[in-house]
């Protein structure tokens, strides 16, 4: 089995609402349910679909309900604009069996601490069977730049569904015609006679990949943008989600299917398409864009092939697993979980999203994981997010399932509730997660801490929970490490099959640091506490000075020790270990590039590996290889059938007190890219997608480009100086002019004994004053920022 992490370092990992890990095991209430879990691939759904009219002829921003209320602040993944009138109008999608009875609405801010206005209606019937209802709002919230509105939809037998939006009200936003441009861009995109037109928008550049149609930007090719000679098909199916709309710019993601005409046989892709445009005085101006493109998977050409089965334009996230000799194979693509048995060359749809009746919604909203498969075909799988079908549909959290090969039957074993927004749940993948088929406890790794949930009875362990450590897990080998309890020092390696365990003690005055598995194989690594100095940022740091590798016993494999040499993080996987290198310059660590160790041995055992091959049409294309190949016969395919499932269900008791931590929260290209501890890391993650950084309230912290040009904080004084509530370390001196423009003088470290009280600027200086001399000054920003970094970053405000 091959598990694909995506490691996030300096980035803490965190579902506040799922697992509250200081809590008593008693906040978690646990049931058995009989159900009739049916067909895993049944399309039918029953909750109403919520969008939105944008214009007179724009219909944005598809909502789908929960049967549970929501934790708002993690529920922003689209906005919509009230424009002059003040007024909107929704749309509601309900199946045929499903009867609205009422809709109540709440609008709150940001940080959902208070109601601003309230209300419900009985919505009108429109000639095409769908509801309709247009809000004219009230005055009572003009002065919020952006609020939060929350449906709550009362079906037959007063069963309750939320829904929740973002809603902004400003006249002078250009919403409508950004989004119009990006549906005009798209569709025209697909012909390639509007290569002029499609050319005035693009950047092309060398650092671009231009063997791939899986990821194209505005740095692509114009030849890629207009896909080459795969011959789409006009855009079928399009969707509009509006992620941010602001005087400055709209961000918006495209949804939409094609058809390429071009190759032979054709082949259907979904696309998805970022854009970032603002309107100017002579036209349109494209800021970014970004499409990502997963062809459909065929069953019948994908198991034709002599190598292996062909998954073709995809992404590099495939993830796979299989069993010690790779007879079985499982793969998810584009929402759906594959099982191969290579033995019989016979494939299975194991697991499909739902289809909703109305064509824009034929996409899921959850992510699926294959974690393991075992020689009998036994697979384990995971849906994480929001659940879009059978009788968990409405609900969100993370589905722990299994399907037998020989039965035929899907099972959900277990699902985790949660009131966390699906992205947060997908944030962490399927290496998070292990079920023990032995006994039936599932193994979760959440919040830096180590879970165990019994199968039997739902009883919640928390085996680790030490502030400030790591735990790691390998779904493939069944063990995991953590550290040892009351700040020893040292690691536990536990076998979650077995549930036996080893301890590894560290020196005096020293510590260990869990990295990861390869295969059986631990890696681990040695900090020594006279090591603590400052990083590149200005943070005290204890670095790694010492890399050890151990087998299932404890022998040690390899070392890595260089006096010269020292390791800020590492990270692995089934194959691989990555450290991060650092060295010691004047007082501090610097970063000085990656370094690998690599397990040959586990890449010579495996038969399956993603492969890369060309396409003369598709250009670059994925392929889960085998070394000995296939039959170049397509495979049969088996189907599921029906099953009834007891179920445990694992929830978290509302009554608990939430951690009184702040994070903040970076999206960028309309996804959430990271939750970060300092508001410093969270904006270099987002100003590399041109994003924005909001905090666990629901308010903004920084934007990429929405400011003034020139500002300045008025009557600013010395005494002035921020108590340093936001830690802005690490960025670059230009990000710093969006919280100025927020009315938040700077404290910047300028020198071992000098400050800077930053606050103004224009385009090319910064106003500040000497909080050593009390005088005022100017400086070049590109001054300030050689200044500044050579102090270390150091930035505050409040």
């Amino acid at each position: 089995m091959e598990v694909i992490p995506i490691k996030k370092k300096h980035i803490l990992m965190i579902i506040s609402t799922l697992l509250l890990l200081g809590g008593a095991i008693a906040a978690f209430v646990f049931f058995f349910i009989q159900r009739d879990v049916g067909e895993e691939t049944d399309e039918s759904t029953r909750l109403p679909i919520i969008s939105f009219k944008l214009g007179e002829d724009l219909e944005v921003n598809p909502l789908h309900g929960y049967l549970q209320e929501m934790d708002i602040t993690t529920m922003r993944d689209a906005v919509i604009a009230t424009g002059g009138t003040h007024s909107l109008t929704m749309y509601i999608d309900a199946p045929e069996k499903t009867k609205v009875k009422s809709v109540e609405y709440e609008i709150k801010d940001l940080s959902c601490s208070e109601v601003l206005e309230s209300g419900d209606f009985v919505p009108e019937k429109m000639e095409d069977g769908r509801l309709t209802q247009t809000f004219r709002f009230g005055d009572f919230w003009r002065d919020q730049a952006e609020v939060e509105l929350c449906l709550t939809v009362t079906l037959s037998k007063d069963e309750k569904v939320y829904y929740y939006t973002r809603l902004t009200r400003s006249p002078a936003l250009n919403t409508y015609n950004c989004a119009a441009f990006a549906e005009e861009f798209c569709k025209k995109a697909v012909d390639r006679g509007n290569g002029g037109y499609i050319s005035g928008y693009m950047e092309p550049n060398e650092l671009s990949d231009k063997n791939t149609y899986a990821n194209v930007t505005m740095n692509s090719s114009v030849d890629q943008a207009l896909w080459g000679e795969l011959a789409p098909t006009e855009p079928e199916n399009i969707t509009c989600t509006i992620k941010e709309t602001k005087e400055a710019y709209t961000s918006l993601v495209l949804q939409y299917t094609v058809t390429c005409n071009g190759l032979d046989p054709a082949r259907t892709m979904h696309v998805e398409e970022f854009y970032r445009v603002r309107t100017g005085d002579v036209g349109m101006f494209m800021l970014s864009f970004e499409r990502t493109v997963e062809e459909v998977f065929d069953e019948v050409r994908g198991t034709s092939g002599s190598k292996g089965i062909e998954l073709g334009i995809t992404g590099n996230k495939t993830s796979f697993c299989s069993d010690y000799d790779s007879t079985h194979l499982a793969f998810a693509k584009d929402g759906q979980i594959w099982l191969y048995n290579k033995d019989l060359n016979a494939i299975t749809c194991v697991y499909q999203g739902a289809v909703r009746s109305r064509e824009y919604f034929t996409k899921s909203t959850s992510s699926v994981f294959p974690v393991s498969v075992n020689a009998k075909g036994e697979l384990i799988f995971v849906v994480v997010g929001y659940q879009d079908n059978g009788e968990l549909e409405g609900q969100n959290g993370i589905r722990v399932c299994s399907f037998s090969e020989e039965t035929r039957e899907v099972e959900t074993i277990i699902f985790l509730s949660s009131t966390q927004g699906e992205e947060f749940l997908e944030y962490k993948e399927s290496d998070s997660i292990y079920y023990n088929r032995g006994d039936g406890e599932v193994y979760l790794i959440w919040e830096n801490a180590l879970i165990k949930i019994s199968g039997e009875n739902g009883d919640v362990s928390i085996i680790s929970n030490e502030p400030e450590a790591r735990c790691v897990m390998s779904v493939e080998s069944g063990y995991a490490a953590y550290p040892a309890p009351n700040g020893a020092g040292g690691l536990i390696v536990l076998n979650m099959v077995s549930g036996e365990s080893r301890t590894i003690t560290s020196s005096m005055n020293e510590s260990l640091l869990a990295i990861g598995f390869i295969n059986e194989d631990f890696v681990y690594g040695v900090k020594a506490d006279k090591d603590a100095k400052p990083d590149e940022s200005g943070e005290d740091v204890i670095p790694m000075y010492k890399i050890i590798i151990e087998d299932r016993e404890g022998t040690v494999l390899k070392t890595m020790e260089n006096e010269d040499v020292f390791y800020l993080d590492a990270y692995t996987d089934s194959k691989m270990v990555t450290l991060m290198q650092a060295k010691l310059e004047a007082g501090h660590y610097v970063s000085n590039g990656e370094d690998y160790i690599t397990n040959n041995e586990a890449a010579d055992s495996r038969s399956v590996e993603k492969g890369h091959w060309t396409d003369e049409k598709r250009l670059n294309v994925i392929r889960l290889e085998y070394s000995d190949g296939l039959t170049s016969q397509s495979a049969a395919i088996k189907k599921v059938i029906n099953v009834e499932s007891k179920y445990l269900t694992v929830a978290l008791d509302d009554s608990l007190p939430k951690k009184e931590v702040e994070l903040y929260y970076a999206y960028g290209y309309g996804r959430l890219l990271g939750i970060f501890e300092k508001a410093g890391e969270a904006i270099t993650a987002a100003d590399e997608y041109r994003g924005v950084v909001v905090k666990n309230d629901g308010t903004y912290v920084w934007e990429r480009g929405n400011r003034d040009l020139v500002y300045e904080i008025e009557d600013v004084n010395v005494a002035d100086v921020p108590e340093g509530k936001l830690d802005l370390s690490g960025v670059l001196a230009e990000q710093l002019c969006y919280v100025i423009n927020q009315d938040k003088p700077i404290r910047a470290k300028v020198s071992a004994d000098t400050e800077y009280l930053l606050y103004g600027y224009d385009n090319e200086n910064f106003s500040y004053l000497n909080l050593k001399t009390k005088e005022a000054g100017e400086i070049s920003i590109e001054e300030a920022d050689r200044l500044f970094g050579a102090a270390g970053r150091i930035f505050y405000a409040d």
